[in-house]
């Protein structure tokens, strides 16, 4: 399996919208997310989309996101 995974719209949809309850979930809105946490979104994006990530690929995909937000911003 290679680092860059190609995300649709529905997909990264899934996992901000997966990664934003999580992070309510543990009461640290805007803050990191734990390792059971990137488990979980594993899970959710492999039974919606049959997806196969690692959990490298989730958060190098999150941060990806982050970033551009940030570049936004500005």
């Amino acid at each position: 399996m290679g680092d860059k995974l190609q995300w649709s719209n529905e997909q990264v949809k899934c996992l901000l919208d997966t990664c934003i309850e999580e992070a309510h979930q543990l009461g640290s809105p805007g803050g990191r997310l734990h390792k059971e946490s990137w488990v979980m979104l594993g899970k959710d994006l492999k039974e919606t989309f049959d997806m196969d990530t690692s959990q490298k690929q989730l958060k190098n995909a999150f941060d990806n996101l982050k970033a551009k937000c940030v570049g936004w911003k500005y």
